[in-house]
């Protein structure tokens, strides 16, 4: 990656960043549609949360 390139790439985080921490719901938002959060609030399991399975009610723990 050239200079010019990381810089570029650095731009468009920073853009990300201001664009989707302008209030707690926009925050809140884009961590969901990101796959980073449930609607719940709570952590998906792919980064570290837990699996309820509704059917026994059993909790799996990744991580």
């Amino acid at each position: 990656m050239t200079d010019k390139q990381r810089a570029a790439l650095k731009e468009l985080i920073a853009e990300h960043t201001r664009k989707t921490t302008v209030s707690k719901e926009v925050a809140r938002r884009s961590l969901i549609d990101e796959g980073i959060h449930t609607e719940d609030g709570e952590l998906a399991p792919e980064y570290g949360g837990s699996v309820r399975h509704t059917d026994d009610q059993r909790t799996i723990y990744f991580g």
